[in-house]
């Protein structure tokens, strides 16, 4: 990719979405381009480095440390949407690892040149504001299903466990039932749940 910030991608990104094509020219203008080879880091997880991240091309594996300090894969992005927009308005150090996969091209933005736009542009600033909050919005909401999944996963393990305990293995027999039963929603699908029948 080039190392000029293409106002295309900036204007089919979850960033600007709202932007005209004059505005998305302008916001391009005060971005910079960054290129990163297959599992380069653009960073980490405790980092202090306030640049908003906009996936231009590629993928980029998010990763957090859990409880016990170990690496975990939290979220795959995909080209046009965001990271960073916790540490880019709040200036708190970063909370999950970013790495590239494959070649990844990524624009950024600095709470400086948001400044400067908003001098010059007050009009593209506020809608890119405006972006900012939508995209950490849709970040909660994502969170908050995936623990409704595992919420779901938990309980039906649990379900299955005691299950287990009160009957032997070689007695268990399986049968599909139907979603009404119990059912575990995942990547907006109902998925049917085996359950143990007496």
């Amino acid at each position: 990719m080039s190392d000029v910030t293409d106002y295309k991608i900036v204007r089919n990104s979850a960033l600007g979405s709202e932007l005209t094509e004059e505005e998305a020219v302008q916001l391009a203008a005060r971005m910079d381009v960054r290129h990163f080879q297959d599992g380069e880091f653009l960073v980490k997880e405790g980092d202090i480095y306030r640049s908003l991240f906009m996936l231009a091309d590629g993928q980029l594996i998010v990763t957090s440390l859990n409880a016990q300090g170990e690496e975990k894969r939290v979220y795959t992005m995909k080209a046009g949407e965001c990271a960073g927009t916790r540490a880019f308005v709040k200036n708190t150090p970063r909370r999950a690892t970013l790495r590239s996969v494959g070649a990844t091209t990524v624009y950024t933005l600095t709470p400086e040149d948001l400044q400067k736009i908003l001098d010059d542009h007050p009009r593209v600033a506020f809608k890119v504001m405006r972006a900012l909050f939508n995209i950490t919005h849709a970040n909660l909401a994502r969170v908050s299903q995936e623990t409704e999944h595992l919420t779901n996963y938990i309980t039906i393990e649990e379900y299955c466990k005691e299950r287990r305990q009160r009957r032997s293995l070689n007695e268990l027999q399986f049968d599909v039932k139907p979603w009404s039963d119990i059912m575990l929603l995942q990547n907006d699908s109902i998925v049917e749940y085996l359950e143990v029948v007496t």
